[in-house]
């Protein structure tokens, strides 16, 4: 780890977790998942996941709080982070066998006999 990253990691080496939901869907079907924590310097930082690409830095509090986005901004436990981690792998799995059975499909179609 260089230096320069060490002065954004969180004061107590914990993360607090939250997840997004969107406006009217259910409270338990996260758009989203968050985690915050506060820097040495008395920063407060925020990162959302993504699959490809891990934590990156997001403002999605920011635009729920301001209303710019709307939807809820809920607590989750560190558990229930891992576990929306995995569902977002076996999602992004599914979409892409999907895709490519579509791409197949339209490649090769089977076109039914026709009958007189």
């Amino acid at each position: 780890m260089d230096r320069r990253s060490e002065h954004y990691d969180p004061v107590d080496g914990e993360y607090t977790y939250f997840g997004w939901v969107r406006e009217g869907d259910p409270s338990d079907q996260l758009s989203e998942l968050l985690r915050h924590w506060t820097t040495p310097q008395g920063h407060h930082h925020e990162q959302r996941y993504t699959h490809d690409r891990g934590w990156v830095r997001s403002w999605i509090w920011e635009d729920v709080k301001d209303n710019r986005k709307s939807g809820w901004v809920l607590p989750v436990t560190a558990e229930a982070a891992e576990r929306f981690k995995a569902e977002l792998a076996v999602a992004v799995i599914a979409a892409a066998y999907l895709e490519e059975r579509r791409q197949a499909d339209w490649a090769n179609p089977v076109i039914p006999p026709v009958r007189p």
